[in-house]
């Protein structure tokens, strides 16, 4: 559970520094293994994102793959920060979408 808590306030901590309360939080896309590769997440991803520049508003999310980074670069989300979480080997990465990079 520490590690957890830990984690947890790092991604708050983060977060904190590139959102404010006008941002929406993407959390948890998951493709099966089989599945990857031909191009759902973008299909998921592109009306949601779509959806949110309409609004003028940003986007954010995390991951912890480094391979996954280029697929939301694809999507227009940049790098705003790379770190890797206390207490452990992890890669973070934490990425913004902004509504005017379109």
């Amino acid at each position: 559970m520490r590690r957890l808590s830990t984690y947890e306030s790092y991604c708050k901590e983060v977060m904190g520094r590139h959102t404010d309360g006008d941002t929406w939080y993407l959390f948890n896309l998951c493709v099966r293994p089989e599945c990857q590769g031909k191009g759902l997440s973008s299909k998921v991803m592109r009306p949601v994102l779509e959806h949110i520049g309409d609004r003028g508003q940003r986007c954010c999310l995390e991951t912890q793959k480094g391979s996954n980074v280029g697929l939301y670069e694809h999507l227009g989300f940049e790098v705003a920060e790379e770190g890797t979480v206390p207490g452990s080997d992890i890669p973070h990465f934490a990425m913004v979408w902004e509504s005017g990079r379109r």
